[in-house]
């Protein structure tokens, strides 16, 4: 993972998601810049993506963890 804070990026390598994505590193915008606030570089994530037009955006994002993603 990786954090662009000015920019409101984030770059995660991630699992299938059956019928959306294949497995693959990709750059997400996130909703708000206060979602990665807490984050470094190379921490574990769980996040949870919506779509925004032809795009998706990252809605909420934790450190490792099996917190509910809400």
């Amino acid at each position: 993972m990786s954090l662009d804070e000015r920019d409101r990026k984030i770059t995660l390598k991630h699992e299938e998601t059956k019928g959306l994505m294949a497995a693959m590193t990709m750059e997400f915008p996130v909703k708000s810049a206060e979602l990665l606030k807490d984050l470094r570089q190379g921490d574990r994530v769980r996040f949870k993506i919506s779509p925004q037009g032809s795009d998706f955006v990252v809605e909420n994002v934790v450190k490792g963890g099996k917190e509910a993603l809400r």
